[in-house]
């Protein structure tokens, strides 16, 4: 159980000591430990080929000296960047080596939604249940009711397009197997290369929920089609969501596809 060194509140480092040295780096977690923290708060993001990393915002240029998405970048283009005073985007995992060198507890602060799913076996690997707290301004993506994962190829896939657009696309995906499937369904997100000159890339998600009923597979992409009512309007959806990924999808010169039957539902995004 994490205790405070000097009794009395915890005493958590916001970003690290970020007053003294740059926000969320591992300068700022060994001054946090210096002037007496009991924890430090580190925001997580995630790498292009799916690695976490601590960073506040999903664009680097306040940051950092790069521009761009963090999710546009691989962990080896990141690591290239300064994220100030000479310092790196650390990992999630080079933050818990620091923390355990310097003896402080970790609040994780989640700032994308499959954040969670990977950093439970770092939690387990590490054996930090004691000395963690995860959290995020998005309950939903802490309640364990789904089953997140990924399924992406050793090298970067890249797309020409709006980088915003397309992480909306991904994201409007993911909401919808989330709000439509039952609890304990596995959401697969994957991508695949070109498989061949001038052929398009590919990004799916796939879970082995109930599947889209009949009379909605020839519509799922109309606007203002809803499945569930009830839940859909519980959550907040207005039937808008798939409608914008095929319009997304179509605006990149691509397309939206789905193939659903019970137990195994993919939809595809091709991107040229």
């Amino acid at each position: 159980m994490l205790r405070s060194r000097r009794g009395g509140f915890l005493r958590i480092a916001h970003r690290g000591a970020s007053a003294h040295a740059p926000e969320n780096t591992l300068a700022a977690i060994a001054k946090a430990a210096e002037l007496g923290a009991d924890m430090v708060e580190v925001d997580l993001q995630a790498s292009a080929d799916g690695v976490l990393v601590v960073l506040h915002d999903a664009e680097l240029s306040r940051a950092t000296n790069g521009h761009g998405s963090v999710y546009a970048h691989t962990l080896d283009e990141l690591k290239r960047l300064d994220a100030g005073d000479g310092e790196r985007i650390p990992t999630a995992e080079e933050v818990i080596a620091c923390c355990a060198e310097h003896d402080l507890g970790i609040y994780f602060e989640l700032k994308i939604g499959f954040a969670a799913a990977a950093l439970v076996p770092l939690i387990q690997r590490h054996a930090l249940h004691a000395r963690t707290i995860v959290g995020s301004f998005r309950p939903d993506w802490l309640a364990p009711e789904h089953v997140w994962r990924l399924d992406l190829p050793e090298e970067p896939v890249t797309v020409v397009g709006d980088e915003h657009r397309l992480h909306q696309v991904v994201t409007n995906l993911i909401n919808n197997a989330r709000r439509h499937t039952p609890a304990g369904t596995t959401v697969t997100i994957g991508a695949r290369p070109r498989p061949g000159e001038g052929e398009d890339v590919r990004i799916t998600v796939h879970d082995d929920g109930p599947g889209v009923p009949d009379g909605l597979r020839g519509r799922v992409f109309e606007r203002f089609t809803r499945g569930d009512t009830s839940r859909t309007r519980a959550s907040g959806g207005a039937g808008l969501g798939l409608s914008l990924v095929r319009a997304i999808a179509g605006a990149h010169g691509g397309s939206a596809a789905l193939d659903s039957r019970p137990g195994d539902t993919t939809f595809t995004i091709s991107l040229p």
